[in-house]
């Protein structure tokens, strides 16, 4: 997991440093916020989404089910009060979350003649840079596309 993410940084930031006047900041707490145009951006953290199924039985003894053996000639009565469960489906599920100690400010220079294309979902994952990614129909994606003196927003 943690492999992942640090190759993911690795290559934004070999795609960055090929852009020198491009520059990313960690953003920490403490961190003063930038004052150049730029946007925010998170790296991807896996969570788990699990859902169990569970079927709940409550047995109910009925008011002559202590004669119900002997006069019906029943084997199988419910002779005293009782819950049941039992696990009917367990559904494991990923998706992508933001990691909280992975948030970036990609600051743009003011005069610079490069452009670059980044692309975020609604939850600030960075999703690509200089490409498109392949669209998911869960997740919508904002292309951020700019150069020193324009940044501009398509959805």
């Amino acid at each position: 997991m943690r492999y992942k993410t640090l190759l993911a940084i690795l290559v934004i930031l070999a795609v960055i440093q090929s852009c020198s006047n491009i520059s990313v900041y960690h953003i920490t707490k403490d961190t003063p916020l930038p004052k150049n145009g730029g946007f925010f951006f998170a790296l991807p953290s896996t969570a788990f989404n699990i859902e169990i199924s569970v079927r709940k039985t409550r047995y109910i003894p009925g008011p002559y089910a202590q004669f119900a053996g002997k006069n019906l000639n029943l084997s199988n009565v419910i002779t005293e009060e009782k819950l049941e469960y039992q696990i009917e489906d367990v559904i494991l599920s990923q998706n992508s979350v933001p990691d909280p100690d992975l948030y970036f400010y990609l600051e743009l220079p003011a005069k610079s003649k490069e452009s670059f294309s980044a692309e975020i979902n609604e939850l600030g994952i960075l999703t690509s840079l200089n490409m498109s990614a392949p669209k998911s129909r869960e997740q919508k994606t904002n292309r951020r596309t700019g150069s020193a003196r324009t940044t501009s927003t398509t959805s």
